[in-house]
């Protein structure tokens, strides 16, 4: 309930009202603005994280010597982006560079993959090159 003695001017009021009117879209632009500017970020540290997690050789190497223990690594371990690289970045850069930067236990398996299937390969030629059924002798 308004007290009597309030009384509102239609002066004080269309003022208001216009104000409102032109201020509300400016806002809503601004918010996309900065929605758009962040997404900007965010796919810009995510390119730079894919482009900066180039796998490692080595993984080659572990998967001939391990074999499998060294592919199923690659995939629990923790994938961590250099700290160098997201010095001074915005907080959406440095998820869009992480989430980039995870690509590299993928590459590193791809390495252990391939180890592996060379291990594999050699395995089953020397097992091949051992059973010479022409040296039995059926007699």
């Amino acid at each position: 309930m308004i007290h009597k003695s309030f009384k509102v001017s239609k002066k004080f009021i269309s003022p208001v009202v216009v104000l409102l009117i032109l201020a509300i879209p400016v806002a809503v632009q601004s918010a996309e603005t900065v929605q758009a500017q962040q997404t900007s970020e965010y796919v810009q540290g995510r390119l730079a994280g894919e482009q900066a997690a180039k796998g490692n050789p080595i993984w080659f190497l572990g998967g001939l010597l391990c074999g499998v223990f060294a592919v199923i690594y690659c995939y629990i371990q923790s994938v961590t982006p250099p700290a160098m690289a997201l010095v001074g970045k915005s907080a959406e850069y440095v998820m869009g560079y992480s989430d980039g930067y995870k690509k590299k236990r993928g590459r590193d398996a791809v390495y252990a993959w391939i180890g592996w299937g060379v291990w594999i390969a050699i395995v089953v030629a020397v097992a091949g090159a051992g059973s010479d059924n022409d040296s039995y002798n059926y007699y």
